[in-house]
């Protein structure tokens, strides 16, 4: 006996986007619900006995009719309510209550079949154009790039005479540390997405890796280029901002269907840990960032900015005396303020 011809497909998904299930449709039009004469019968509290059907309009487009139902149908970010209807494309998701469904139409054009980790280098071998989006000779290359930065970096750090293997040393260091790390979130990916994806999370990583490096370098050099002070005491501020956005590339790539939830609860993290690190700042030094001035000068080929005429470093050192005096003058005031308060031994044994 003949199979009827497919001419749908109804996959319901979880909330990262997975198919839990796959319905096959043969006929319109297709009732939707809880009700067991439905064609397609969902175990969901929050559906209605017949909560929606579909079936191709008079123009060949596929209609939607939302049924009697209290919760109505989410399509497209737009809430349906019962008695209406809409055009349903290929490809759209549905919320039903708490079910996504997703229609794929038996014309429908698949994406291309991506290569297996373990294809990919044969395939680099055979043809010397670009494959996946995340390359293995890509990430070779982004790690050296980090190894040679780190170890100059080093370099620039350490007193003469230290040896040569401390900046081998100090650049594998990290990079196993973001080895380690790339395999921390790939685990995670495996957990809820049932595939490892190393090769993204790290690529993830040394990207961030590298843009940190380089705001690292450009914030000083710009702040001494255009005389802009503040660029280089935000670098830690930079710097934590670039690791929050590291951790939300992590947790959308694990949790896709949860990305603007996920956007928000990173920058509030983030903006609260902030706005801690400032207040504890003005706190201990008086001042909302760590850094006074810039670790080192950069050539004076590189100033954009005019020069001060050295009358100003004058006025400003001047400046900076009068307010550590004040300064100390209070703090000797709190510190003999705190002694009158406090009872000598004899006073106390009495």
């Amino acid at each position: 006996m003949d199979q009827p011809r497919r001419l749908a497909l109804i996959e319901c998904l979880d909330h990262d986007g997975q198919v839990l299930r796959a319905e096959s449709v043969t006929r319109w039009p297709l009732t939707i619900g809880r009700a067991l004469d439905c064609d397609l019968v969902l175990d969901d509290p929050h559906v209605a006995a017949r909560h929606l059907s579909l079936q191709p309009g008079a123009d060949g487009s596929l209609q939607l009719q939302v049924g009697d139902t209290l919760n109505g149908v989410e399509l497209a970010g737009a809430h349906l309510a019962a008695g209406r209807s809409a055009t349903l494309a290929s490809g759209q998701i549905l919320r039903l209550g708490g079910t996504r469904l997703r229609l794929r139409l038996a014309g429908d054009t698949l994406a291309p079949e991506r290569p297996l980790a373990r294809h990919q280098l044969r395939e680099w071998a055979q043809a010397g154009h670009a494959g996946p989006a995340v390359r293995w000779r890509t990430l070779l290359g982004w790690a050296l790039v980090a190894l040679a930065w780190l170890m100059a970096g080093h370099w620039l750090e350490s007193d003469p005479g230290t040896p040569a293997a401390s900046y081998l040393t100090a650049g594998l260091s990290a990079l196993t540390g973001v080895l380690a790390w790339s395999f921390f979130w790939a685990v995670g990916n495996k957990l809820f997405q049932r595939r490892l994806h190393f090769s993204e999370h790290l690529g993830l990583a040394l990207r961030h890796l590298l843009l940190w490096l380089l705001l690292s370098a450009a914030l000083p050099l710009a702040a001494y280029a255009f005389d802009l002070p503040l660029l280089a005491r935000i670098d830690g501020h930079v710097g934590w901002a670039v690791a929050a956005a590291l951790v939300y590339a992590h947790l959308a790539r694990i949790l896709p269907g949860h990305r603007q939830a996920l956007g928000v609860g990173v920058a509030a993290f983030y903006l609260c840990a902030m706005g801690l690190t400032t207040w504890l700042n003005i706190q201990r030094l008086h001042r909302p960032f760590g850094e006074l001035y810039l670790a080192t000068l950069p050539p004076p080929a590189l100033r954009v900015a005019p020069l001060q005429p050295a009358q100003a470093l004058i006025d400003d050192a001047r400046d900076l005396r009068t307010r550590l005096d004040r300064q100390a003058t209070e703090d000797e005031a709190e510190d003999a303020g705190s002694d009158e308060d406090t009872p000598d031994d004899g006073q106390a044994d009495g």
